[in-house]
């Protein structure tokens, strides 16, 4: 396990967070941001099918993916990728999640 990981534990923890699977989407925090995580060096659009269909279903503030990618970049589609230990330094730092 990634010993970061425990972080995201503890957001689960205090926040409304739902896994949903048949969705492909592995994090719903609250009622506006989506999370996916991928172990892939380039995020492409077949990485983006999960918060895709999400985002049909429910207004989202915030689609972010977490990827071994080495830079941060925001997709056409306005999907926030972010390399994990960027994730987690904005996570800690109360600039990923609305308040």
């Amino acid at each position: 396990m990634y010993p970061r990981a425990l972080d995201l534990r503890a957001l689960v923890e205090h926040r409304s967070v739902f896994l949903l699977g048949p969705r492909q989407t592995d994090f719903v925090v609250g009622d506006d941001v989506a999370i996916e995580v991928k172990a892939s060096p380039r995020v492409g659009p077949g990485n983006l099918k999960g918060l895709r269909a999400l985002s049909e279903e429910v207004r989202l503030r915030r689609r972010v993916v977490v990827s071994t990618e080495s830079r941060a970049r925001t997709t056409d589609e306005g999907v926030l990728v972010l390399p994990v230990a960027e994730f987690f330094e904005r996570l800690w730092n109360d600039q990923l999640l609305p308040g």
